[in-house]
């Protein structure tokens, strides 16, 4: 015990502050008013017995406990596109202990467990991947991450499998669908028009003109006898 302060006032009666440590664990007692004499008006430092008692108590009722170890899986988290692995486990990102009761059950605290749903590969040890909430009787004791036992690999073939499922559900397919259509749409009109032009050239009738040349040759073959 240390750190030891006494105070004494007529209104108040005895007060007393003082500090007890066992097993690296500190205690801090206050009490306040207690009588300054006994029943048959005899003095009496009861502040000093009710803290030596108290220290007792508490030295023999509470001792230190690991509540949830850090090695305790508390539950699954589905991971999308992993590779021959469809979910993973998680645990505490650490352990928690605290001061506790020896009359206080441990079973009674309750676990609020809080986990990702839209986890994809990859995943790697140690990822963060949800909360647990630790209560005892409506009081909260403390909040850890829940973090991945393991590693999760991303497979491609399920990821781009995955995305080209996603694309036909979008707008884009949509999209693209209608630019194509009016892409051949235009392509097949291009190319009757085309046709079109190519029959009318064939029907038309074709004018020669003959050179200069094959005239005088002409000439020649009708002056002969």
């Amino acid at each position: 015990v240390k750190g030891i302060k006494t105070s004494n006032l007529t209104m108040q009666g005895r007060n007393i502050i003082t500090m007890g440590s066992r097993d690296g664990n500190n205690f801090l007692v206050i009490l306040l008013a207690a009588s300054f004499n006994n029943e048959d008006e005899r003095l009496e430092y009861y502040h000093m017995d009710d803290a030596k008692a108290l220290f007792e108590w508490v030295y023999a009722h509470f001792s230190f406990r690991t509540i949830l170890n850090e090695n305790t899986e508390l539950g699954q988290v589905s991971v999308r596109n992993g590779d021959g692995v469809d979910y993973v486990l998680v645990r505490p990102e650490k352990s928690y202990g605290t001061l506790w009761h020896d009359m206080s059950d441990v079973a009674s605290i309750t676990q609020e467990i809080e986990l990702e749903d839209n986890v994809s590969a990859p995943v790697k040890e140690g990822q963060v991947l949800g909360t647990v909430t630790l209560k005892f009787s409506g009081e909260e004791l403390a909040t850890l991450n829940l973090v991945s036992t393991s590693s999760v690999e991303l497979s491609k073939f399920r990821y781009y499998l995955a995305l080209a499922k996603h694309f036909t559900k979008t707008s884009w397919l949509t999209w693209a669908i209608i630019l194509s259509v009016m892409f051949s749409l235009i392509y097949i009109a291009i190319c009757v028009y085309a046709f079109v032009q190519y029959q009318n050239r064939k029907k038309a009738p074709v004018y020669l003109r003959p050179n200069s040349s094959e005239i005088r040759k002409e000439g020649r073959k009708d002056d002969q006898p």
